[in-house]
């Protein structure tokens, strides 16, 4: 939909990014720009414009959150430009969105597969491991890390 505008607000998508092959499939550069703050907000407002259905907005807000959560593993200053994307420490959001994604992610279902997938189950465990690091060493080498 976006590529039929001249001015395109998600223009760093394209092709390969929705036909995807074997190999593209385990593309991190791919996921994170399809699972990028430009694209939800890209799908708010196209909902807003009644561009989508009113139902993409539940879409927008797992990329959302999906970005977010990037944000929280790939996080590498103590102070960054979101929060999310800040360091971990005492008081910071991180805590408590890493158990709201946990509850998310355990509770979503994929569309043609019985159970959960890997993929799923291992984010899942990552963010259990992040917050158990936390509560059993809160300071490692002064980081603030929890």
């Amino acid at each position: 939909m976006d590529r039929e505008h001249e001015i395109r607000s998600i223009p760093r998508l394209s092709d390969r990014h929705f036909n995807l092959t074997f190999a593209s499939k385990m593309s991190v550069k791919l996921a994170a720009q399809v699972f990028s703050n430009h694209c939800a907000a890209a799908m708010f407002a196209l909902v807003t414009f009644q561009q989508l259905p009113a139902e993409a907005i539940h879409t927008a807000r797992f990329v959302e959150r999906v970005d977010r959560l990037f944000d929280c593993l790939n996080s590498s200053q103590r102070v960054a430009k979101t929060p999310y994307a800040s360091a971990m420490c005492n008081g910071s959001v991180h805590r408590k969105f890493l158990t709201e994604c946990i509850g998310v992610f355990e509770n979503m279902e994929v569309v043609g597969c019985r159970r959960q997938p890997p993929c799923v189950r291992g984010f899942c465990l990552t963010m259990r491991s992040i917050l158990m690091l936390c509560d059993i060493s809160p300071c490692i080498m002064d980081l603030p890390i929890c």
